[in-house]
C-alpha cells in the first residue's frame, strides 16, 4: 500500500509486500518474503553468502519489478529520491565529532517534510521508507547504498548499530538496479563516496575502511569509473568536506580535505566561519544549501550557481546534512 502525502511524496507503508488492511499492494514489487530471513541475517551480521543473491535470482526479481513499475505509471528516465522518515529515537543517534545537543523531534520532522517536499517540487519522485524506534540514524539513508547508472552497491555501514537499516533499502533498489554487496571485513558509508561523472572519490576514515574502498573500486572499475581514495581530517564523512555544487565545480572545506586532489575541477571554498557549509545537494539545475550558511551561499551564487535554501538545523545536530537524507537515482 502507498500513501501520498500532502506534499506529493510517495510513502510505502508496507515495504515487504504485506497489505495494510485494504488489500492494496505496496508501491514496489517486494523481494520474495521467503528471502526475508536471509536479508535480515545480511543486515544484522553481514554473514549472508553471496550465492543467495545470484544473477539469475536478481534478474527474475527485476523482471517482475519492471512489470509493476510500468503498471504504476512510472516511465523510464524518471528521477527518484529514496528517503526515510525520522526515527523517534533520533536523540540516540551516533555522534563522532559533535557534542550531543537535544534534537526537537517535531521540528526535525517538519524540516524533513519540507526537504522531501522541495525534492518533489523540483520533479523528483520521492520514495519515503518508514522508520523504527530501533533505528535512530535511519533518516541518513545515503549511507546505506551507492547507486550509479550501471549498478547499486549495498554498503556495510561503519557503525554496527546501523546494519539493520539495510534490508528495506535493498527491497527498493532491487526493483531498479543490478545489485552488489559490501561484505566484511570491509566497511563503507555512502556519505564517504563522491561521484562526479566517471570520477569517484572515497573517504577512508572513521566509517569507511581500506577494504571498503577496495570493494567499491572493484565493483565500479569494470564500468569505466576511476576510483580514488581521499583522506579527510576533523569531519565524519568525505561529503561533509566536499560536494558537487554545479556541473563544473565543487564546494570544499579546505581545513578538512586538501582541495588540490580535485585539480581538474573548479573549486569554491566555503566561508571559514561556516565549516559544515560544503554539504550541499546538487540536483542538476539547482543546488540546495542549508539556511545556516548564508555566506557560503553567497560565494556559490557569485560563481553563477543557482541555489535554493532549506532549513535542516535539527538534523545538523546529529551530524547530518543535505546529501545524507536521500539516495538520488534515475530509473
Amino acid at each position: 500500500m502507498v500513501r501520498t502525502r500532502n506534499n506529493g511524496c510517495v510513502e510505502p507503508l508496507a515495504v515487504r509486500g504485506e497489505t495494510c488492511g485494504t488489500g492494496l499492494q505496496p508501491v514496489f514489487s517486494p523481494v520474495e518474503n521467503r528471502s526475508h530471513n536471509r536479508l535480515t541475517d545480511f543486515a544484522t551480521d553481514c554473514r549472508a553468502p553471496r550465492k543467495s543473491f545470484t544473477a539469475a535470482r536478481m534478474t527474475i526479481l527485476r523482471r517482475r519489478s519492471l512489470e509493476s513499475f510500468f503498471e504504476k505509471g512510472y516511465t523510464p528516465l524518471m528521477k527518484f529520491a529514496l528517503t526515510r522518515d525520522i526515527s523517534p529515537a533520533i536523540n540516540q543517534c551516533e555522534l563522532t565529532h559533535l557534542d550531543r545537543a537535544p534534537i526537537d523531534l517535531a521540528r526535525a520532522r517538519e524540516q524533513h517534510d519540507a526537504y522531501c517536499g522541495l525534492l518533489s517540487e523540483l520533479a523528483w519522485t520521492v520514495i519515503r521508507l518508514p522508520t523504527s524506534i530501533d533505528l535512530p540514524d535511519s533518516v541518513f539513508v545515503e549511507d546505506t547504498a551507492v547507486v550509479t547508472n550501471e549498478v547499486a552497491i549495498l554498503t556495510k555501514p561503519g557503525a554496527a548499530s546501523r546494519l539493520a537499516e539495510l534490508p528495506p533499502v535493498l527491497d527498493v533498489l532491487a526493483n531498479f538496479c543490478e545489485m552488489e554487496f559490501v561484505l566484511p571485513p570491509a566497511t563503507l558509508d555512502g556519505g564517504d563516496v563522491l561521484t562526479v561523472g566517471k570520477n569517484v572519490w572515497v573517504g577512508v576514515g572513521d566509517r569507511t575502511n581500506q577494504q571498503g574502498f577496495e570493494s567499491l573500486r572493484n565493483y565500479l572499475q569494470p564500468h569505466g569509473y576511476t576510483v580514488r581514495s581521499a583522506q579527510t581530517k576533523g569531519c565524519l564523512h568525505l561529503k561533509t568536506a566536499v560536494n558537487r555544487a554545479a556541473s563544473d565545480c565543487l564546494i570544499v572545506n579546505p581545513n578538512w580535505i586538501d582541495p588540490r586532489i580535485f585539480s581538474e575541477w573548479k573549486v569554491i571554498e566555503i566561508d571559514p566561519s561556516e565549516p559544515f557549509a560544503a554539504n550541499v545537494l546538487w540536483l542538476g539545475e539547482v543546488t540546495l544549501v542549508s539556511k545556516s550558511y548564508p555566506k557560503s551561499r553567497d560565494r556559490l551564487e557569485s560563481h553563477g550557481v543557482l541555489c535554493r535554501t532549506i532549513d535542516m538545523s535539527e538534523l545538523a545536530k546529529a551530524e547530518g546534512g543535505l546529501t545524507c537524507c536521500s539516495i538520488l537515482f534515475d530509473a
